[in-house]
């Protein structure tokens, strides 16, 4: 029993001793290929291309799955001259690993240089697009975009932005995503925009890619351009989910209330309403109409009779009493209401 617990520690032990010789020798290997790299990239810098060809090529032949070292070949037969070699190695990049962008973009250089047997638009096209879809920000994007619209392979972002807008304010989100997502290179409007299309269409991470450029394109600014990206990303924090995240939620809710501060609502006092009462209206005094004409004159004749009646006696009064005229009404009969009449107008 107490040999086959001695063999067992002694098993143990050599598997301890042979991990730590594959550890040693694995950070061996690290270090000589760092230190290759070192002198073939002194040897590009100094121009020395002959010798950093030979530096890479001992290095892919140890390492055959290093990018960088594949990259930096098709670099230095770029430079010599020598575009087919460097063009496949530059496609052994991307193979190698497809997110390394820097190879998109001079394999789309080597494809749209006219005089040798790779030019192809249709090639350069696919490579740009590809590049910029990966590096929107590049201060080559502009240059691509030009090469893309004169050689029709893009159309004009101009048009494009304008068609997508209309289609966004429309609420025709698929529409407006399929002409945002080919202007090229995109502006913060778009990412802004795409970002509301994608979070509306239930795509959260590309939604969230689109409104980090916006915010880090704003970072500069004292006030930026979309605060309402902070609102929709602690939106989309909040959704349970895969990107459920209360503490990010909270974060982004709080730069944007820092800079769309919310104003205090004022609580309405209730005051009485003061109903004027209606104020009684003098009742108008009747004014008499001035008499017609007609009836003018037969008032001043009747004036006339009643001065000089006054000094006959009752009798002839009453023998010459006046005649009414055929248009005057017929209730005027008596010598009394013919004074009230002369005595309530004024002439």
């Amino acid at each position: 029993m107490k040999y086959q617990y001695l063999i067992l520690c002694i098993f143990i032990s050599m598997l301890t001793s042979c991990a730590t010789i594959f550890k040693i020798d694995t950070q061996n290997t690290s270090d000589h290929l760092e230190d290759s790299k070192m002198i073939g990239n002194n040897y590009i810098d100094k121009q020395l291309y002959n010798k950093a060809e030979k530096t890479f090529l001992e290095i892919v032949d140890n390492y055959p799955s290093d990018a960088d070292s594949h990259y930096k070949l098709g670099f230095i037969y770029y430079q010599t001259g020598q575009f087919d070699k460097s063009r496949n190695h530059y496609l052994k990049v991307i193979s190698i690993d497809p997110t390394f962008h820097k190879a998109y973009y001079n394999l789309g250089v080597i494809y749209s240089t006219k005089g040798h047997q790779s030019y192809n638009v249709h090639q350069a096209s696919a490579f740009f697009k590809q590049y910029l879809s990966m590096q929107p920000d590049s201060p080559y994007a502009e240059k691509i975009q030009h090469w893309l619209i004169n050689h029709n392979q893009l159309a004009s972002a101009i048009n494009l932005k304008k068609t997508g807008n209309d289609y966004y304010r429309k609420n025709d989100l698929i529409k407006a995503r399929e002409l945002f997502e080919q202007c090229e290179p995109k502006d913060k409007e778009i990412h802004y925009k795409l970002g509301v299309i994608y979070k509306r269409l239930g795509l959260l991470q590309q939604s969230i890619a689109q409104f980090s450029r916006v915010i880090e394109a704003d970072k500069k600014l004292t006030n930026p351009y979309y605060p309402m990206a902070f609102y929709y990303l602690s939106k989309i924090y909040t959704t349970k989910g895969a990107y459920y995240h209360v503490e990010k939620s909270e974060y982004y809710l709080k730069k944007y209330r820092q800079y769309v501060p919310h104003s205090k609502t004022k609580i309405a006092r209730k005051t009485k309403k003061h109903t004027k009462k209606p104020v009684k209206q003098k009742v108008a005094e009747i004014i008499m109409s001035e008499p017609k004409p007609i009836d003018k004159q037969w008032i001043e004749k009747q004036t006339q009779l009643i001065m000089t009646n006054n000094h006959m006696p009752h009798k002839a009064i009453q023998n010459n009493e006046p005649e009414l005229p055929p248009n005057h009404h017929q209730h005027i009969m008596d010598k009394n209401w013919v004074q009230q009449q002369i005595e309530s107008m004024d002439f």
